[in-house]
């Protein structure tokens, strides 16, 4: 068994002295610090005689050479793990996580900012992103994000990125906005043909969302907390204020509380008017328990499943959809501030 295990152990040090045989005659080679004029000189005096003999090596170079060995030798996983972590992260060929949204991502001070958006890319269809947005917070889905105060281009660069198809969510904020403005958008990450020879793949376009000219989808929700089934086109003849959010969403916050206070200081007018909000969460027992702890009640809450909301292309988060009564939208926005969305109203109201 012994003899087993010593044999390997002599095929495998021999296997590793093979692939380390550049390194080391690279090595010794560096050992020989003749100059091509002694090269010359000595070339010339042993065509006149033979020159004496002498060891390869002193007993001084031999130690020294024996240390570089062994240390080459330890050094060898090193660098081939090296070069795999390298061709994971940088070949396309090889990894799925050089996937991405299509970003050019510039450091202004302490903000990352957008420099440009690749065209046809994940962000370039969302509409919701734009030179020079600053990013804020990145995360994974609709997992918890994560500031990016403070991180490199680099860390920032490998959260963006991942495998295709996945989900990746941006807080971002216009040029210019304050950071109370931000937004959630929420993009899927596709394999990017960057080579600026070959055309963009064909599928990497994606549609418009709902635009405000466009024909209203229909919405089927159920009530929160009771979870009784309704369903947009029950609002015909109301101006309807519409706003979709998500537990996991931070800038939906401070927008649902906005949008509860609206419908508090406009609920004189319920029976032309009614502010809705829809729940994007994959479950609905997480916007319930929200609802509950933040005491939202002064709008009609709700929760749609993912084949409900498939048609509206929901990609940023809060988005806010103003409805006539004639059930179509006039205005959608991202983030329509609690003014905007009132003012709006009361234009409505006098036509």
């Amino acid at each position: 068994m012994a003899r087993g295990a010593n044999a390997e152990s002599s095929r495998q040090f021999r296997r590793e002295l093979r692939n380390t045989w550049p390194t080391l005659r690279n090595l010794m080679l560096s050992m020989n610090t003749e100059t091509p004029a002694d090269r010359e000189a000595h070339a010339e005096e042993g065509a006149r005689q033979e020159p004496p003999r002498r060891p390869l090596l002193t007993a001084v170079a031999w130690k020294s050479l024996a240390r570089k060995i062994f240390r080459a030798l330890a050094l060898t996983p090193i660098i081939f793990a090296s070069a795999a972590f390298a061709q994971v992260t940088l070949s396309p060929t090889a990894n799925e996580k050089i996937a991405g949204v299509g970003m050019i991502l510039q450091q202004q001070g302490a903000d990352l900012v957008i420099g440009s958006v690749v065209p046809k890319s994940p962000a370039d269809g969302s509409k919701l992103i734009h030179k020079g947005d600053r990013i804020l917070a990145v995360a994974e889905g609709e997992e918890p994000a994560q500031p990016l105060n403070g991180k490199t281009m680099e860390e920032a660069v490998g959260l963006i990125r991942g495998s295709v198809g996945s989900k990746v969510r941006l807080t971002v904020v216009s040029e210019g906005a304050d950071d109370r403005e931000a937004r959630d958008v929420l993009l899927t990450r596709e394999r990017l043909n960057l080579d600026p020879g070959e055309p963009l793949d064909d599928d990497a376009v994606k549609p418009d969302a709902v635009a405000h000219d466009s024909a209203t989808p229909g919405l089927d929700f159920e009530r929160l907390p009771g979870g009784e089934a309704d369903k947009l086109s029950n609002y015909h003849g109301k101006i309807v204020v519409l706003e979709f959010w998500a537990t996991w969403c931070g800038p939906c916050e401070g927008a649902m509380a906005d949008l509860q206070r609206s419908a508090a200081h406009l609920e004189k007018l319920r029976d032309k008017l009614v502010f809705i909000t829809v729940s994007m969460d994959r479950a609905k027992e997480a916007p319930s328990a929200r609802l509950k702890e933040k005491g939202w009640a002064d709008a009609l809450n709700g929760w749609a499943d993912r084949k409900a909301l498939a048609p509206w292309q929901i990609h940023g988060l809060p988005t806010t959809y103003v409805l006539d009564a004639d059930g179509n939208i006039i205005a959608g926005n991202p983030r329509m501030t609690p003014q905007m969305v009132e003012d709006l109203v009361k234009v409505l109201l006098k036509n």
